[in-house]
């Protein structure tokens, strides 16, 4: 169903006054809309841009958006039917304000205002901000012609145009269909590989079996000597690198201090940049009017110049401050940068530890089994018999699984396939 558009006004939008603008949009089929360069054709695009997303069609910071004389009562208004049902969106600032009223009834507004805005954009207007920048809006202040955007925007273009937004939502069950075949094969390759070390241990096991008992025995030990003095050199390379990784973390103690003061410098320097932007804005003021808009009070010329001078003073000293606080943020990200570093290093050493305390288990395992071999006071026909039972239901089980990753391999290979979309 098309959507049509009736009305729109707004009061305190921008440079515009306390009285509401209005403009009509349902007079004719075609509305052409003409001016000079300021007259305010583009604050009509903005106005409808921030009733419908909360956000201008042009790069205009919100907390801008209120004109900055009356500073408050922002609030923007927008009619437009929807096949036979009738929308009003109203939104603004100081107080804030979003409401969707339809067919003149207020809906629901239990939700939190994000949940507001997904209800809005996917149920009303089936657009998001950047579909209708592209699709229903189009300005050479801020357009981005269709092939220059992102490969994600240009599919969330189409898919809106197309109404076929089912295949995003398919392709995606698909990648997390894909991505838990991948954790399955994981999980039977590793099983697999467990079952060959098995299967390798179960033949050296026999092997054992067939020699002399005496030799089996005095092999056994120099095996176990050798796991012990691995066991030793691995448990050394624990404790090297578990003593590099405390140290590495007693370097980096202050990172969640730098990763605050970051934070702390950025909302220090908006707020500075705001003092800034309407320290200039005044000075500009008294330098173009000689009397007060709001009132028609001459503005006495010594009166101006005081308070040109007074502004420039706080200006400079706004100036001096941002520099100092942007050293301050380059010092501190500089030292996030080393962190950075340093934590990497963490984390490989971390594995390090990890691989060798495996390692570690893994020999002492093996000499478990080795001195229960040591243990054995016999070894005959039926010994061997019995252990060459076990190699054979080992190895089909390896053959099961192998039959089993064959199987799942086919299937990723169909899914990869869609999944690429």
């Amino acid at each position: 169903m098309a959507l049509k558009f009736k009305v729109i006004r707004w009061c305190n939008f921008l440079s515009t006054g306390a009285q509401f603008t209005e403009v009509q949009l349902n007079e004719s089929p075609t509305t052409l809309i003409i001016g000079e360069n300021g007259s305010g054709k583009s604050t009509i695009l903005d106005a409808l841009c921030y009733a419908l997303f909360n956000k201008a069609f042009r790069n205009v910071n919100k907390p801008q958006l209120c004109n900055s004389i009356n500073g408050k009562n922002m609030v923007v208004e927008v009619e437009f039917s929807v096949g036979s049902k009738e929308y009003k969106i109203v939104r603004g600032v100081k107080p804030n304000i979003f409401e969707i009223h339809l067919n003149g009834e207020l809906v629901n507004q239990d939700a939190a205002s994000r949940d507001y805005q997904k209800y809005l954009e996917d149920h009303v207007l089936k657009l998001n901000y950047k579909s209708f920048t592209q699709i229903v809006i189009l300005g050479s202040a801020s357009f981005t012609p269709f092939m220059q955007l992102p490969t994600a925007h240009r599919r969330e273009v189409i898919e809106d145009l197309l109404d076929i937004k089912i295949f995003s939502v398919m392709n995606e069950a698909l990648r997390e269909k894909v991505s838990g075949l991948k954790i399955k094969l994981s999980y039977i390759e590793a099983k697999i590989e467990l079952g060959k070390s098995k299967v390798k241990l179960q033949q050296g096991y026999i092997e054992t079996l067939e020699q002399d008992k005496e030799a089996r025995a005095k092999e056994t030990e120099t095996l176990i000597e050798t796991a012990g003095e691995e066991i030793i050199k691995l448990t050394s390379n624990v404790t090297s690198s578990t003593s590099i990784v405390n140290n590495l973390k007693e370097t980096i103690i202050d990172s969640k201090d730098k990763e605050a003061k970051e934070k702390s410098l950025l909302s220090l320097i908006d707020k500075l940049e705001d003092r800034k932007k309407k320290i200039i804005f005044d000075i500009k003021f008294y330098h173009d009017n000689d009397t007060c808009p709001t009132c028609s009070q001459v503005l006495d010329g010594t009166f101006k110049m005081d308070t040109i001078s007074c502004h420039t003073t706080k200006l400079q000293e706004v100036k001096i401050a941002l520099n100092d606080l942007n050293n301050q943020l380059i010092e501190v990200r500089n030292r996030l940068v080393e962190v950075k570093i340093i934590k990497e290093t963490i984390a490989d050493a971390n594995e390090v530890i990890i691989d060798n305390n495996s390692k570690i288990i893994a020999e002492q395992n093996y000499i478990k089994k080795l001195e229960k071999e040591i243990q054995s006071t016999s070894i005959n026909t039926a010994n061997i018999d019995e252990e060459k039972t076990k190699i054979r239901v080992l190895a089909k089980e390896v053959v099961a699984l192998s039959e089993e990753r064959s199987v799942l391999i086919e299937e990723r290979h169909y899914l990869d396939i869609p999944a690429c979309y």
